[in-house]
């Protein structure tokens, strides 16, 4: 089927491809740099978390082991500190240091002032919060309490500070006022570089166990992303790119169960829909198209013929349909005939007539229903086994070809082996009916216009050669030859009444073997069969329901094969002056509109037969009156010429007898002479008559004779 949809243009579908490449470019790369840039910050904090959580591991540590080197200390100089002994307080503040991982201890009274200290010079210093180390912890917080912060000494280098408050121990009230809770101070400060080198020595190995892990993620998701993402995110959009671009026979693959998937058989669902869309409107469009073509063919053909072929030809070649027949009513057989078909052999044709007269006929039965006969599938129906080859899902269609509201013909369609008509097809073929019946309407309207006006024209004709004679014989035969032309007839025939009684006799015919009724009589009066021309009424009469033997001889209406009469008055003022009769022969019928033209003829010529029948009359006349005129004139002339003739003879006897030859040649010579008078006047009357009864009528005319 013809179609109208839009297709993408090579410019277009160039166009859609170079977006569908750098459409995939950009997917790839910003998927790409996505995992790239996720798994470097996934690595990177990371990385910084578990070196942050080392650091403080490590600083926990160093804190736990400075907590307890400060109960060791404090335990240790417990004893010298309850003696006073200050050199053993310093002596094993020394030691600490020098055995442990601590670089500066301090001892602090409450007043803040250092007792004893591993750094040189330092003892009796007044220590404030003033001091860096101070500042760090009672900013923070500060209450009074054990704790352990990391300062930045003046070397750069990082500390670790350790305050451990000493309390006042009952043991210790023998020196100090039991009212005061807290007696001192002890700071321990430890160098945190060792901290420092274990820190970069892991946060290389951490980097390095990062990076790994990065290249194995980017390494892993990049496949894993562009088989389960990227990969049919590209097919997807080729797909929408392909169905962009009009090409609705792409396919859009699904490759997973999830929602790209999904998202995938969608819009694989909506291109197969957009197929039957778009299928539907090339029919749609197609169907419209052939309904244009038809709707045009209707307006601009005109002859009956071309638009029958026309039709077959459209349903057979453009709509696809396998055979197309037209049935149009034959007036003659009173009955719907194939009138034009294709993709149908003779003998299918045959088969089919035969079946439609043994009661399967389908285009009857549309006429008298007005609807169509649909069969969507032949193999279902037996009237159809035996016609066409193949018959499963196969559809037969006969449907009505409508103009004004009445049934002007029937088309029957047969669809392609394994194809089937659905009711929206149905639809479109009955729209098609009413334009086909349409353009059927107006051939017939045009056939029959153009029929009448040439009838028009042979009945001017006609009547003007009629009525060029007024013999009654060439009128009749005027009559008899214009009768059978007209009306296409076999036999033609014109009866004249008789003026005595009812009886018509046949004076003029035409057609096969019609001596048998030139010179026939036959009854026209009321209850005989020709009495309704009596009223002024044509006879038309149908061998196949009426009896035709009532209006002739049976035996020739048998031989000669009669099969439709119809026979029209000749009426004048009223009275009835005769009739015209034609018959036609095998299967052909006359029909109402033959009777109405036959009466127009009839009407026409009547007053020709009329003038030729007063005209006969008149010449008869003429005659009688010619009669008398001639007999006056022999017994004036001539009858007295012979009397004279006679004497003369009888006087030239006598002298011949009596031997007076001069007398007797003077007497012979006269009688020469009144002779050739006789004989003059003789030969000038007989030329009269012949001239006075000549059929010729003018002046040219007898003056040429003359």
């Amino acid at each position: 089927m013809a179609s109208n949809t839009a297709i993408a243009t090579p410019k277009e579908g160039h166009t859609s491809k170079a977006g569908l490449r750098i459409f995939k470019t950009a997917l790839r790369f910003r998927l790409l740099f996505l995992i790239v840039g996720a798994s470097m910050i996934i690595v990177l904090v990371s990385t910084i978390l578990l070196l942050n959580y080392q650091r403080r591991q490590l600083i926990e540590t160093a804190t736990s082991t400075t907590t307890t080197i400060s109960n060791a200390i404090e335990i240790n100089l417990k004893h010298a500190m309850l003696t006073g002994d200050r050199e053993l307080v310093n002596e094993s503040i020394q030691a600490v240091v020098a055995v442990r991982s601590v670089d500066v201890l301090r001892i602090l009274n409450d007043q803040g002032l250092i007792s004893a200290s591993s750094v040189d010079g330092e003892i009796g210093k007044l220590y404030t919060q003033e001091e860096a180390a101070c500042q760090i912890c009672h900013a923070s917080s500060p209450e009074s309490r054990n704790k352990s912060v990391v300062f930045k000494a003046d070397d750069g280098r990082q500390m670790l500070l350790n305050v451990n408050l000493i309390h006042n121990q009952p043991e210790c009230h023998a020196c100090h006022d039991p009212g005061n809770q807290i007696l001192g101070l002890m700071m321990i400060e430890s160098s945190l570089t060792g901290l420092n080198e274990q820190l970069t020595t892991g946060f290389w190995r951490t980097t390095l166990v990062a990076l790994t892990a990065f290249a194995l993620l980017v390494g892993l998701l990049v496949p894993v992303l562009n088989r389960y993402v990227v990969h049919p995110v590209e097919e997807l959009s080729k797909g929408v790119a392909e169905i962009s671009a009009g090409n609705l026979n792409y396919r859009v693959p699904v490759t997973s169960q999830d929602e790209l998937g999904q998202l995938a058989e969608s819009y694989d669902n909506m291109r197969q829909q957009l197929k039957i869309y778009r299928t539907e409107m090339e029919r749609s469009e197609q169907e419209l198209a052939s309904l244009n073509e038809i709707g045009m063919a209707a307006t601009q053909l005109l002859d009956l013929q071309q638009v029958l072929e026309f039709t077959v030809d459209t349903m057979v070649d453009k709509l696809g349909m396998a055979a197309a027949q037209i049935y149009l009513l034959d007036e003659d057989a009173g009955r719907y005939t194939l009138r034009n078909s294709k993709g149908i052999t003779q003998t299918q044709i045959e088969e089919i007539d035969r079946r439609r007269q043994s009661g399967g006929d389908f285009t009857q039965e549309v006429v008298d229903s007005g609807k169509e006969v649909f069969v969507p599938n032949m193999a279902e129906d037996p009237l159809f086994h035996g016609v066409w080859e193949v018959l499963p899902c196969r559809s037969y269609l006969n449907l009505p070809l409508m103009s004004r509201g009445t049934i002007v013909g029937v088309l029957g369609l047969v669809t392609q082996i394994g194809s089937s008509l659905s009711p929206r097809e149905v639809e479109f073929f009955k729209a098609t009916g009413w334009e086909i019946g349409i353009a059927v309407d107006n051939a017939n309207l045009l056939a029959n216009m153009q029929q009448r006006e040439q009838q028009a024209m042979t009945l001017y004709k006609l009547g003007t050669n009629i009525s060029a004679s007024l013999a009654l014989s060439s009128v009749l035969d005027a009559v008899v030859e214009a009768s059978q032309d007209l009306l296409d007839a076999d036999v033609g025939l014109v009866g004249i009444a008789e003026e005595a009684g009812h009886e018509v006799v046949f004076k003029a015919a035409a057609g096969v073997q019609t001596n048998a009724l030139k010179g026939a009589r036959i009854e026209v009066s009321e209850g005989s069969p020709w009495s309704a021309l009596l009223e002024g009424q044509p006879i038309l009469v149908r061998g196949d329901n009426q009896d035709l033997s009532r209006f002739h001889d049976a035996e020739w209406i048998a031989a000669e094969g009669i099969t439709s009469l119809l026979a029209v008055p000749l009426l004048r003022g009223g009275y009835f002056l005769g009739l015209i009769e034609v018959m036609r022969c095998q299967s052909r019928y006359f029909r109402p509109h033959d009777a109405l033209l036959l009466l127009r003829l009839a009407q026409q010529v009547v007053v020709s037969i009329e003038n030729a029948q007063l005209y006969r009359q008149l010449h008869h006349l003429a005659a009688l009156e010619e009669r008398d005129r001639l007999a006056g004139e022999m017994h004036d002339q001539l009858s007295q010429g012979l009397g004279y003739l006679k004497v003369r003879a009888s006087i030239t006897d006598d002298l011949l007898s009596s031997g007076e030859i001069d007398q007797a040649q003077e007497s012979l010579l006269e009688l020469k002479k009144t002779t050739q008078f006789l004989y003059t006047d003789v030969r000038e009357d007989i030329f009269n008559l012949r001239t006075a009864v000549t059929d010729r009528t003018g002046f040219l005319s007898t003056l040429r004779d003359y």
